[in-house]
């Protein structure tokens, strides 16, 4: 979460139909992020919405029924072949159910994203493409796969998804690197812009 002194419009659904996304696409709202959560033993999803519109908003979402085969970087191709911003992959696994799932927005400029497996925590490529001018848009264990799936953005002429990003960001796994994180929260100026 974020402080902001503007007043922000936010609306969330557990499971939502696609009856219910549209509603809320044609009243101006943006899916701001997906989650993947277990309930009843049962894969389910959790969408935030939040207002940026008093029109329809152009926005296009997919997710994949438990055991449903769906293949995150034929999704993440298809969308930027429509010159479309790829967000949000997630994948989770329950017992022998697997769910995927994402949404894409309608790119703002001049877009350009980059996407692959690895087997390993791929912190060598986030790297090397952030050394080119790429930020981390989403990164998830992809359980189809068996591999880490990434998915990495240039920033374009008129922002990106997470607005005005710049080559000055960091990312940290918490667990093994709790004390560099506080020290870029308490004394950097550092806000947190996404959580994986």
């Amino acid at each position: 979460m974020e402080k902001s002194n503007v007043t922000i419009k936010q609306s969330y659904r557990f499971r939502p139909s696609s009856q219910q996304i549209n509603e809320k696409l044609k009243d101006g709202y943006k899916i701001q992020d997906i989650c993947l959560f277990v309930e009843n033993n049962s894969i389910r999803d959790f969408f935030v919405f939040t207002k940026i519109s008093t029109n329809k908003v152009s926005n296009s979402f997919f997710t994949g029924k438990p055991n449903n085969s769906l293949n995150l970087i034929n999704q993440t191709r298809k969308s930027i072949n429509k010159n479309w911003l790829y967000q949000s992959a997630k994948s989770l696994k329950h017992g022998n159910k697997i769910r995927n799932a994402g949404f894409s927005t309608k790119a703002k400029g001049n877009n350009n994203q980059v996407y692959a497996h690895r087997v390993d925590f791929p912190n060598d490529y986030i790297r090397n493409k952030k050394s080119q001018g790429y930020y981390l848009e989403s990164i998830t264990y992809d359980n189809y796969k068996s591999a880490w799936f990434v998915i990495m953005t240039k920033k374009g002429n008129n922002g990106t998804s997470w607005g005005n990003i710049t080559t000055n960001w960091v990312w940290f796994n918490y667990k093994s690197q709790t004390a560099k994180f506080k020290e870029y929260i308490t004394t950097k100026g550092y806000k947190i812009i996404g959580v994986y």
